[in-house]
């Protein structure tokens, strides 16, 4: 990966600022390699990254195209550093940092800090590295599903598949969990981000598998639903998300806006009569975090590009009744699209035997 590219980016982005303050740790790794905790400043011709004790040696070590500065803290150090007289417009993004960091900049930096929106999206468009470290990724989340569907039988808890399947992925080399995987079984299926408990699986279940892995600090994040044996309601509400899944996603083009395919797969849901059992977005980009710029969501206006990965996750979600949710990730290519998702989704797929 070039780092040196990457920090060029973010020159290029600022404007009249003298340089640009960082404090969220996916936005250090993207630039710099760095995994830990640190705050970086780059200017027009310096990148420096403040990291404390714990981290400076990790940071010496892996940290690429900046000079690493041991700072107990940053507020102190900053001022003694040799570029501190040259910055006379410092941005930062205020979602990056806390109150009490935002007061302590401000009575360092005074009048020479300013709110800046210039670095977000800056990680939308993936590079052919990055998207080759999502595939690993969702590689190991599918090996594992696979290997756990296998096993899935009545009686089995929530929690025993939530262990498993963070086990099978630990074992194929995932660095952790891309979140806390969701497990939802029976009319706990409704919950769209529920947490696995000791509910046990029991014949016509729904059950809801939300999962991804993180290979090299990048993500995956898919859902599949499966029905244990028979259960005519749940396969009627599967059929209608399935279509609302592939309706949008053979809609992605360079140059749509994702607030259109949201649009489209509302729609088919709408049309279905479960609009008021969909409440959340359509989708969200993804990297080196599981929810990342763009959202996929009606009102946003940005259109797609070439190199931009998303999931597409239509659902259904009945109280008391269950939910149904399909989750691929999607690349956007020059062409169209290519699905990084290969898991099967089929109403074949589906339908676990018992």
């Amino acid at each position: 990966m070039d780092f040196s590219t990457r920090i060029d980016k973010v020159r290029e982005r600022l404007g009249r600022l003298s340089g640009f303050l960082f404090f969220r740790q996916p936005n250090i790794r993207y630039l710099t390699n760095f995994a830990g905790a640190g705050t970086l400043l780059i200017t027009r011709k310096e990148a420096i990254l403040f990291v404390g004790f714990l981290y400076y040696e990790e940071a010496y070590r892996t940290a690429v195209g900046v000079e690493v500065v041991k700072a107990k803290n940053i507020l102190k150090e900053l001022p003694k550093s040799k570029i501190f007289n040259q910055l006379r417009k410092v941005g930062y993004d205020p979602q990056e940092i806390s109150y009490a960091t935002y007061l302590g900049m401000t009575d360092v930096l005074r009048n020479r800090l300013y709110i800046s929106q210039k670095m977000r999206g800056l990680r939308e468009i993936k590079e052919p590295d990055e998207v080759t470290l999502i595939r690993n990724a969702q590689t190991i989340a599918e090996t594992s599903l696979s290997k756990v569907k296998q096993t899935i039988r009545p009686g089995m808890t929530e929690r025993d598949l939530r262990i498993q399947l963070e086990y099978e992925m630990l074992q194929l080399g995932s660095d952790k969990p891309a979140f806390d995987l969701i497990v939802l079984s029976g009319a706990r299926s409704s919950l769209p981000h529920g947490l696995p408990e000791d509910r046990k699986l029991q014949p016509g279940d729904i059950l809801l598998v939300d999962m991804g892995a993180v290979y090299r600090g990048y993500h995956s994040d898919m859902t599949r639903t499966f029905i244990l044996g028979e259960n005519k309601q749940a396969l009627k509400l599967y059929e209608i998300v399935l279509r609302a899944q592939q309706s949008a996603i053979q809609a992605i083009n360079p140059g749509v806006e994702l607030g259109q395919l949201d649009r489209i797969a509302r729609q088919t849901i709408k049309a279905a009569g479960y609009d008021k059992y969909f409440g959340h977005s359509l989708g969200h980009g993804i990297g080196l975090e599981v929810h990342e710029s763009p959202r996929v969501a009606r009102r946003v206006r940005t259109k797609t590009q070439p190199g931009m990965v998303f999931t597409i996750e239509p659902g259904i979600y009945i109280p008391d009744v269950g939910g149904v949710r399909l989750e691929d990730m999607i690349l956007v290519t020059a062409t169209g699209y290519e699905n990084l998702t290969k898991f099967p989704k089929s109403i074949d797929s589906t339908i676990i035997p018992v």
